[in-house]
């Protein structure tokens, strides 16, 4: 699995494409697109999985019909190969988001729910809980005017 696009010039594999600039002494302003038009350059897919190559983190969720967001979160998080998530997926062991939780003990699904629920914004939320207010204050203080 590789992340960035690897430049393969007269057998040569360039990691990058400043490298391929740096070491050919080319322009810092030549740009992908300009060397993929070279007959002697293959450009590597960002990522491989199963020996598929592929651009972008979406694409690989289309094709391996998992759910895009799981795989991206869990991608980032950097614990695991995209082999690896990819297999859990597909087989449903990926435990859910936790959920958010109130000062009462009620759930909400996102952050910004339980925001609207209170009828504050993320923004109040965040500043709150910068201030070291408690999630009770946090979600029932009133508005300043």
């Amino acid at each position: 699995m590789f992340h960035k696009r690897a430049i393969v010039c007269g057998g040569v594999r360039y990691n990058s494409l400043a490298e391929f600039r740096r070491k050919n002494n080319l322009s810092k302003w030549l740009r992908l697109e300009d060397i993929q038009k070279l007959d002697s350059v293959t450009i590597e897919k960002a990522y491989k999985v199963h020996d598929q190559q592929f651009d972008t983190l979406r694409e690989i969720s289309n094709f391996y019909k998992v759910d895009f967001s799981r795989l991206t979160h869990s991608f980032y998080k950097g614990d695991h190969s995209l082999e690896y998530i990819i297999d859990k997926l597909q087989r449903g062991h990926f435990i859910k988001k936790k959920p958010v939780v109130d000062h009462l003990g009620q759930e909400f699904n996102t952050l910004l729910e339980m925001c609207s629920a209170y009828n504050i914004s993320y923004t109040t939320y965040a500043r709150r809980k910068k201030q070291g207010l408690s999630l009770k204050q946090i979600l029932t203080s009133p508005k300043a005017h």
